[in-house]
């Protein structure tokens, strides 16, 4: 290149002339190849040596590969792969550019700014971490299309959430794995027939609200699948959501689907929230409620979690623990479990106190919880001095 030795601008036409260009390798370490807007790049194959840059200002035909950077400058779509043999060492999209994607994707996505968006397609893997620049800003998208599309790492991450993750308008139905966390401000699942599933082997973490009208699943029923839901689910109802065999969901926040709320595996429901279902069916999961007083004296709604449903909430296969932590106050708490249709109970209880029961008890269409005192203090301990500690601690 005559401008520079290490800067290559590429002109503003179609590079190729029309034609297929076999390769086109950067090489060096401070090798920039600069695309010009309105030029196109048709190539089978761009290499990126380690340290090298494609500046990509407008259409790319072409397979990138190699551990160089790609540095998005101006909405535009790569019809190729991305890091099909060598990961790239970052993909950077400017604030207010747009990335559209056709296959498969393996590389660090770097998003800088508000309107900063990926677009992942449909049917292809997505494998590496996409972070936010400025927090909470930059969205990625899936694209509508029948899938499934599969993300292998994180979205986001504590102190660089992203604004809003999706799946993309259209009616198609598609499903979306993922393996890691999603830290986003809002997770969207734009249709109905949309399916976010999480299938990954270690803990995963969801930041942000979670809204429908498509569904979510926990776990493939052959997975120890571990997520934390920290926000509201269904502020924006989710069509259903099913807990998979062996799989674990912890609800931090109230928690609305319209359909069916399925658990064959382990639901932690966080204290004072709700989980709001059309229906409660049979299952042989576990449903896992902490108890503690929020420090009014009395035992009410915000010290437990509960469900409320407009159909049948049948507990008879399941098991229902629960967790005393804190100081604990007795007392019944009316309509723990509300149901406009049918309450079935034969529920196996189990809890974690000597010292205190909480039992279910059928109320008509609703059960009461009441928390009772198993044994006392006095009558366990073997000194007066220690029934005075006990108390003492019982009452932290």
């Amino acid at each position: 290149c005559a401008e520079r030795a290490d800067t290559c601008p590429v002109a503003d036409a179609a590079w190729s002339g029309g034609n297929t260009l076999n390769d086109i390798t950067i090489t060096g370490t401070t090798t920039k190849l600069t695309q010009g807007v309105g030029g196109a790049i048709t190539a089978t194959t761009i290499t990126l040596a380690s340290g090298g840059t494609l500046d990509m200002n407008d259409a790319v035909n072409a397979d990138i590969d190699g551990a160089g950077t790609l540095a998005v400058n101006t909405t535009s779509t790569l019809t190729g792969t991305i890091g099909g043999t060598t990961p790239l060492t970052a993909v950077n999209i400017a604030t207010g550019v747009v990335l559209t994607t056709t296959a498969n994707v393996s590389a660090p996505v770097a998003l800088a700014g508000a309107a900063s968006e990926l677009q992942l397609a449909n049917n292809a893997t997505f494998t590496g971490n996409v972070t936010a620049t400025t927090p909470t800003a930059g969205v990625v998208t899936v694209l509508d299309g029948a899938g499934p599309a599969h993300i292998v790492g994180n979205i986001g991450a504590s102190g660089a959430t992203i604004a809003s993750f999706a799946t993309g308008a259209g009616g198609t139905a598609q499903t979306v794995t993922t393996t890691g966390n999603l830290y986003a401000t809002a997770v969207t699942l734009t249709d109905a027939t949309d399916e976010l599933q999480f299938i990954g082997t270690s803990a995963q973490t969801v930041s942000g609200a979670v809204n429908g009208p498509g569904f979510v699943t926990v776990g493939t029923g052959a997975t120890a699948t571990d997520v934390t839901f920290s926000g509201v689910i269904g502020g924006t109802p989710l069509a259903s959501m099913t807990v998979s065999a062996g799989a674990t969901a912890h609800l931090d926040g109230n928690t609305t689907v319209t359909g069916a709320y399925t658990n064959t595996g382990t639901t932690y429901l966080a204290v004072g929230k709700v989980l709001t279902a059309g229906s409660v069916p049979t299952n042989t999961g576990t449903f896992n409620f902490a108890i503690t007083n929020n420090g009014d004296g009395i035992f009410n709604a915000p010290d437990v979690g509960k469900i409320s449903s407009a159909g049948v909430v049948d507990l008879s296969t399941s098991k229902v623990n629960f967790t005393f932590s804190g100081p604990i106050i007795t007392g019944t708490l009316a309509s723990w479990a509300t149901s406009s249709g049918a309450i079935v109970a034969g529920e196996t209880l189990t809890d974690n106190s000597y010292l205190f029961n909480a039992v279910p008890t059928l109320n008509g269409t609703n059960v009461d919880l009441v928390v009772s005192q198993a044994h006392s203090i006095s009558s366990i301990a073997t000194t007066s001095n220690n029934a005075n500690v006990g108390a003492v601690l019982l009452a932290q």
